[in-house]
């Protein structure tokens, strides 16, 4: 009685698990049952390498809960760790307590009997990894890699056809689950604004619905209207240096211009495909839109021929559509975030240079001094200097870079350290600037220059030596009325390195005014484009004579102001203002 009811118990547990499989997977079932009988072993699993849409891929154990003695499936993910495993354990002998400490260490927590050792096989299709087997034993002897290695080949043909249901459902066929999942993806790239992490992710949402082997991702430069690298997977360094293409070069060319995607069967039979990598056997290109406008193309390579077809192309497309918005998104906000570091970088630069130029101007007994400098920009290209000497006399000094911004914010930095170096060592005012001019020339980019001018004041002689390379004139406006120009007495710095510069005399007695200036003043316009000139800043000087030095620089100031009303300056404005006291 005991036997015939373990016998219907037994017949029960057969019937109750197999009433829970389908029926490929009895067949797969009975396929692996006959190969532990076969192979003389005690267990063998078969683990499905799983690739779901919106989740990591993974090994999970085929068919669920299978071994009777399992009340739980077993997945285990497909990490690194995992891979270098499995890839180096193919078809050799695996120690118990070596498996016990590897990604595979949940097998023998599971399994009633021990094991002294495991082997584990891999199934592959066209070199596509489908899963693995593991097979445990009581002994492992040698000869049984040699039969197991003789018949696998065959074996392996009726596992892959036993689980060709299992495995085309990693395929996307049109209007499935996956075709879904893999739009959700899509709107998931939106949720990130790092334009290098939408990529790779796009990539690897790919990986899961599409079997390829590389993929290139395209952007189009909106400044240059030309292609940018911007991603790769499964290139070697030296063949992604041939993945610069232009944007009329290549099939990846001819779908950006026509925003049309294409499918290349057999990429030698395609006279437009330009070659990077030899094992490409066939590729699907796809473009990026957004409204009318191609904005990118991502490619997909197979080493195999007819590798991608039309239900594929057109999901392919769907993908795309949305995830072009999630690029504009991370674009728009790369833009944001450049031009923020940028006014930072400016305000950076901005707060430098306004310690380049005084804030205090030196006190004298009997000159009184101001000063005003505005760019035109957050950062600009004039200078100026006013500094009184051990011996009493003033340095004044006023420069204009050729160039506004950054740029010329620099060419100021150098220009000013160059200078405010050499008054140390010099004492004659030409001297000083031919130096000045040597080494500015040294410095800067052929067709870059300055304009300066450079004086001392002598107020123990009344008098001015100055020096000026192509600046405009400086003014003087003599106590009875009359004024002078301070005409150049060299060329403009930095365009020939040995040039001569030759010192002039001017008179400076009490009640004169001397005013050095950039540009920027006599060339601001009106809303006739009428220039203030020089006429205009004399009279001006004129007019408020009577004023001290702050005086007379705000009266020119207002003046300017009334004179362009509404016009934004578009140079420099600096303005050195010296009067000498009565």
């Amino acid at each position: 009685m005991n036997l015939i009811d373990n016998q219907i118990k037994h017949i029960s547990d057969v019937l109750s698990k197999f009433s829970q499989l389908k029926k490929s997977e009895i067949l797969f079932y009975t396929f692996c049952d006959n190969l532990k009988r076969g192979l003389r072993a005690n267990l063998a699993l078969f683990f499905f390498y799983h690739t779901p849409a919106g989740s990591k891929p993974s090994f999970t154990l085929y068919p669920a809960k299978w071994p009777q003695n399992f009340d739980k499936n077993i997945t285990l993910d497909a990490t690194s760790n995992l891979w270098q495993f499995i890839k180096s354990h193919e078809i050799s002998p695996i120690a118990d307590d070596s498996l016990a400490s590897s990604p595979l260490a949940v097998v023998p927590q599971l399994v009633s009997r021990s094991n002294i050792a495991y082997l584990l096989i891999p199934v592959k299709k066209n070199n596509r990894w489908i899963g693995f087997f593991l097979f445990g034993f009581d002994e492992l002897p040698e000869d049984k890699f040699a039969e197991v290695n003789k018949i696998w080949p065959q074996l392996e043909l009726v596992a892959v056809d036993l689980l060709e249901d299992k495995w085309k459902k990693d395929k996307v066929p049109k209007d499935t689950a996956e075709r879904d999942a893999l739009l959700k993806l899509a709107q998931k790239l939106s949720s990130s604004l790092k334009l290098e992490h939408i990529l790779k992710q796009m990539v690897q949402a790919l990986m899961n619905v599409v079997k390829f082997d590389k993929a290139v991702v395209f952007l189009i430069n909106e400044q240059t209207d030309e292609f940018d690298f911007k991603y790769a997977f499964g290139f070697s360094d030296e063949v992604i240096d041939k993945l610069h293409l232009k944007l009329d070069e290549g099939i990846t060319g001819w779908v950006a211009q026509a925003g049309k995607a294409m499918i290349i069967p057999d990429v030698t039979k395609e006279k437009r495909y330009v070659e990077v990598d030899a094992r490409i056997k066939s590729e699907v290109s796809v473009p990026i839109r957004s409204g009318r406008k191609t904005i990118g193309v991502f490619s997909l390579s197979s080493v195999l021929l007819n590798a991608f077809n039309k239900e594929q192309l057109q999901m392919l497309e769907a993908f795309a559509s949305s995830a072009s918005i999630a690029l504009q998104n991370a674009r728009l906000y790369q833009h944001m975030v450049q031009k923020r570091e940028l006014d930072k970088d400016l305000q950076v630069a901005k707060k430098i240079q306004k310690a380049l130029l005084q804030r205090r101007l030196p006190q004298s007994n009997k000159i009184v001094l101001a000063a005003y400098n505005k760019p035109s920009k957050q950062v600009g290209g004039d200078l100026y200097n006013v500094i009184q000497l051990m011996s009493g006399n003033i340095l004044l000094s006023v420069g204009d870079i050729a160039g506004k911004g950054v740029s010329g914010a620099l060419l100021m930095a150098t220009l000013q350290a160059i200078y405010r170096t050499e008054i140390r060592r010099h004492q004659e005012v030409n001297e000083l600037l031919q130096d000045v001019n040597r080494q500015f020339a040294d410095t800067i980019e052929v067709g870059r220059f300055a304009t300066f001018f450079h004086s001392v004041i002598i107020p123990t002689e009344n008098k001015i030596e100055f020096c000026s390379a192509g600046h405009n004139p400086a003014i003087v406006l003599h106590r009875n009325g009359k004024y002078e120009l301070l005409e150049a007495t060299g060329i403009i710095l930095g365009l020939l390195k040995d040039a001569k510069y030759s010192k002039k005399v001017v008179a400076f007695e009490p009640g004169d005014v001397l005013v050095a200036y950039s540009d920027g003043v006599t060339e601001a316009e009106n809303e006739y484009e009428e220039q203030f000139g020089m006429g205009r800043l004399v009279k001006v000087i004129k007019e408020a004579k009577s004023k001290n030095a702050s005086g007379i620089k705000k009266h020119i100031l207002d003046s300017l102001r009334h004179f362009s009303k509404h016009i934004i300056h578009q140079d420099d404005i600096t303005i050195v203002v010296a009067k000498y006291k009565i």
